[in-house]
């Protein structure tokens, strides 16, 4: 499981991957939900699920 220490390392790697795929998002909205999830996943969460993971990143389960 990775600690605040290793999420906070891993950010910067997660944000080039998601840039690569910045152009298959037509609206800045969904880029920014897609980013979101996707740092969701890297998170500590004991269930990852789209509630859980929207709870700990501040939205709504319906945008991600």
């Amino acid at each position: 499981m990775l600690t605040p220490d290793d999420l906070l390392a891993l950010l910067p790697r997660l944000e080039e991957f998601h840039a690569r795929f910045g152009r298959f998002f037509a609206r800045s909205e969904s880029r920014e939900w897609s980013r979101k999830y996707l740092v969701g996943l890297a998170l500590p969460i004991e269930r990852k699920n789209v509630e859980n993971i929207a709870e700990q990143v501040g939205g709504s389960p319906r945008r991600l």
